[in-house]
């Protein structure tokens, strides 16, 4: 039986950080956006941040794009908006920073290259 699926928006991601993104889901052999979405559900699906790491980054819409996380199957997503909730995540963009602060550490800081 098919699964049924869905798809997320990340929407205004300087194009920086789309590509720190793209190189880290190269480096962890992620196929799809929508494994990104399954390590995230993986990693934080019961976490807790305090006041000040839940604080998303202000999105200036300049040369910024998107990312589609196509044919997320619906259970994930309802994990991930859990997770949005618990996170405090304003928009689904705000995974998309703590996806390189987790796992980009090894690469440079995307706001100073917006700058």
């Amino acid at each position: 039986m098919p699964t049924e699926t869905c798809n997320i928006y990340l929407r205004n991601i300087p194009v920086s950080l789309r590509a720190q993104l793209a190189i880290i889901k190269y480096k962890r052999g992620w196929k799809t956006w929508a494994d990104m979405a399954r390590e995230v559900v993986k990693k934080w699906g019961g976490g807790r941040l305090t006041e000040e790491e839940n604080q998303g980054e202000e999105l200036i819409p300049v040369e910024t794009c998107f990312i589609v996380l196509r044919d997320i199957p619906v259970t994930l997503k309802a994990q991930l908006i859990r997770i949005k909730y618990n996170r405090g995540w304003k928009a689904w963009a705000d995974m998309a920073w703590d996806v390189v602060k987790e796992w980009g550490s090894d690469l440079p800081d995307p706001k100073k290259r917006d700058e």
